[in-house]
C-alpha cells in the first residue's frame, strides 16, 4: 500500500476516477483526500439554537398558525419578530405576497402525505449520510413526520443539471467540492405549495434553486449554509445557516415510527383547519 494513501482513496483510484470532484464546467480535478462527511447528522437540540439567524423558540412563539392558534414549531420566522433578523415575509415579491393570501392550510401537500422537499426536509435532521465513493453521496431522511423514506442522490461525477423539460419533486443535485467544504446545487424542481418554508406553507417554483455549503466544524459538528433562490415568488435570495451534530450510533433521538395514512391526515387537517374553500 503506498504510504499517505486511505483504503478509500485507493480503491476509487484503482476504478479510474480522479477524487476531489469540482463544480462542472472546471478542466481540472485535484487528487486528494474527500472530505468524510458520513453519518447521521440532526439539528442540535432541535431548532432552539443561535445561529440560525433566529432563535426558532422566540420566533415561532411570535407567530400564529391558519387556525388561529400559536405556532408550535417553525424552521424559518414569517416576521422579524421575537429574536428573528430576518423575515421570509420581506423576501417575497408582489407575486409571493398574493399566493400567502390566497392560500390556506388544506394546500398544504403534508395533509396528502407528501414528504417535505429542500429545504424544510432538513429543518430537523439531514439524515443518513452515505459517501459512495468519489461519484455520488446519499442522503437518506428518517423515518419520521414528512420525510418518510427519501433518499436523496448527489451526483458528484462532473455531471450537469438536465434540461428544463426534466422536472423532480426533490430536483436534480450535484456537488463538488471547495476546500474542505462540500457544495451541493438542487434545481429542477416541482412546484410545491409548501417548498420555501412547510409551516407557513410559503411555496416554490420550477425555478427554485437550494445551494449548501456543508462546512465541518469538527468531526461531530457541522453548519450548512443555505441559500434558497426562486424568481417566480423570492424578490431577493433567502440566506441562513443551520447548525448540526453527528449521532453516534447513527439514529435519531426520539425518531418516530412514522406511517402516514393520507385519508386519515386530509380528515384531520378539515377538522383542525377549517377551510374557506371548503364546499358546503
Amino acid at each position: 500500500m503506498k504510504k499517505g494513501l486511505s483504503i478509500g482513496t485507493i480503491l476509487v483510484l484503482a476504478a479510474g476516477i480522479e477524487l476531489g470532484a469540482q463544480r462542472p464546467g472546471s478542466t481540472k480535478l485535484e487528487i486528494k483526500e474527500v472530505p468524510d462527511f458520513s453519518g447521521f447528522w440532526q439539528i442540535i437540540d432541535g431548532n432552539y439554537v443561535p445561529g440560525h439567524g433566529f432563535r426558532a423558540e422566540e420566533a415561532c412563539a411570535a407567530l400564529k398558525d391558519p387556525s388561529g392558534g400559536p405556532m408550535l414549531r417553525c424552521s424559518l420566522p414569517w416576521e422579524a419578530k421575537g429574536g428573528a433578523t430576518f423575515a421570509v415575509k420581506d423576501h417575497l415579491n408582489k407575486r409571493g405576497l398574493a399566493w400567502m393570501e390566497f392560500r390556506d392550510e388544506q394546500m398544504s401537500e403534508k395533509h396528502l402525505c407528501i414528504p417535505n422537499t429542500l429545504p424544510a426536509i432538513q429543518d430537523k435532521y439531514v439524515g443518513n449520510v452515505f459517501q459512495l465513493g468519489a461519484g455520488e453521496l446519499h442522503i437518506e431522511s428518517p423515518n419520521d413526520a414528512f420525510t418518510e423514506g427519501v433518499r436523496r442522490v448527489v451526483w458528484m461525477d462532473g455531471r450537469k443539471h438536465p434540461g428544463p423539460h426534466q422536472l423532480f419533486f426533490h430536483g436534480h443535485a450535484i456537488g463538488w467540492y471547495e476546500g474542505e467544504d462540500l457544495v451541493v446545487e438542487t434545481t429542477n424542481f416541482t412546484f410545491n405549495p409548501d417548498g420555501i418554508e412547510d409551516h407557513t406553507h410559503v411555496p416554490s417554483s420550477a425555478t427554485k434553486i437550494v445551494t449548501e455549503r456543508w462546512h465541518k466544524l469538527s468531526p461531530t459538528r457541522m453548519d450548512i449554509t443555505y441559500t434558497v433562490e426562486d424568481r417566480l415568488f423570492l424578490k431577493k435570495p433567502l440566506v441562513f445557516t443551520w447548525h448540526y451534530e453527528k449521532v453516534n450510533p447513527p439514529l435519531p433521538r426520539n425518531q418516530v415510527n412514522f406511517i402516514c395514512d393520507p385519508d386519515v391526515s386530509w380528515n384531520e387537517a378539515q377538522i383542525a383547519a377549517p377551510s374557506r374553500y371548503t364546499e358546503e
